[in-house]
């Protein structure tokens, strides 16, 4: 399973999957920990256990833009 080098719970997954790409269609290239903690991140600042990703890949990028700069190169 290409997953089991991260510490990423299965359930969201998916969910970096999506986010991974959101970042490769920006020109960045990141891992799916990287994935996990921006969203876990983003997810923290609202308090929240995990929010659902949008459905607009726009809005997922306005979501993590602020923080990609210090963590994907």
């Amino acid at each position: 399973d290409p997953f089991d080098e991260y510490d990423v719970p299965v359930r969201y997954r998916a969910d970096c999957l999506v986010i991974q790409q959101v970042l490769l269609n920006h020109g960045y290239t990141s891992d799916i920990q990287d994935c996990y903690e921006l969203w876990s991140d983003y997810s923290d600042r609202y308090a929240a256990g995990w929010i659902n990703l949008p459905d607009d890949d726009d809005e997922i990028w306005s979501c993590i833009s602020f923080s990609v700069e210090q963590r994907c190169r």
